[in-house]
């Protein structure tokens, strides 16, 4: 493998975890809007209360 493809090859590897990364954080927002959706109908804690609950 050439110089210039092993950059490609590293540029194309940097692209995929940063989309991989995004993907990560979209799926947690996700997830949270559907616990916090869920939490509102059943009377039950909120994500975000639930999380800083357990940070202390």
């Amino acid at each position: 493998m050439t110089e210039s493809e092993q950059v490609y090859v590293n540029a194309l590897l940097l692209e995929i975890s940063t989309l991989r990364e995004m993907l990560m954080n979209v799926d947690l927002e996700v997830l949270a809007r559907m616990r916090a959706r869920q939490a509102s109908s059943d009377g039950s804690l909120p994500l975000r209360s639930w999380a800083s609950s357990q940070e202390t």
